[in-house]
C-alpha cells in the first residue's frame, strides 16, 4: 500500500507542477496580437499606395513627354510633306520651263 502512496504522491506533484506552469504562464492577448497585425498590414498597404502613386505620377509624366514628342513628329512630318509637295510641283513643271529657266535651275542645283 505504501507503494501506491508513492505513485499517488509523484502523480500529485507532477500534476501540481503542470497546473502551476499553465496557470501562471503569461496570458497572450489575442486582441492585441490582432491589432498589431492589422497595424502592420495597414502600414504595408499605405506604403504600397504611396509607391503606386509615385509610379502613376511617373507614368503620367512619361505619357506627357510621349504626347509632346508625337506632336513634334507630326509637325515635322507635315513640314516634310509640304517640302515634298513643293518639290514635286517644281519637278512636274520642268517640261514647261524655258531654256534659260532650265539652265538657271541646273546651275543653281549643281553649283553647290
Amino acid at each position: 500500500m505504501e507503494q501506491w502512496f508513492k505513485y499517488i504522491g509523484v502523480f500529485a506533484v507532477a500534476f501540481g507542477l503542470a497546473f502551476a506552469y499553465f496557470y501562471f504562464q503569461p496570458k497572450t492577448d489575442c486582441d492585441e496580437l490582432i491589432k498589431q497585425t492589422i497595424q502592420k498590414y495597414d502600414h504595408t498597404i499605405d506604403s504600397l499606395r504611396y509607391s503606386n502613386k509615385l509610379i502613376q505620377d511617373s507614368i503620367s509624366i512619361k505619357q506627357d513627354s510621349i504626347n509632346l514628342l508625337t506632336t513634334n513628329i507630326e509637325k515635322r512630318n507635315q513640314s516634310l510633306d509640304s517640302l515634298k509637295q513643293a518639290y514635286e510641283d517644281k519637278i512636274s513643271d520642268i517640261p514647261n520651263w524655258s531654256t534659260n529657266e532650265l539652265t538657271e535651275y541646273f546651275t543653281n542645283r549643281y553649283s553647290e
